[in-house]
């Protein structure tokens, strides 16, 4: 249930990044802070398509 959850919020962040420049800025500042969730979250866009 937990995964089902986070896959349309990775969808709906990628959304917003591109709408929002200055959110880009925040995302990236997550990434190198969390770099794991990074790779999570590529890993689950890989599987996604």
């Amino acid at each position: 249930m937990g995964s089902s959850t986070s896959y349309p919020r990775i969808i709906r962040n990628r959304k917003a990044v591109t709408t929002k420049k200055t959110r880009v800025d925040r995302e990236q500042q997550i990434r190198c802070r969390k770099p794991n969730k990074a790779v999570i979250v590529v890993q689950a866009a890989k599987d996604l398509r």
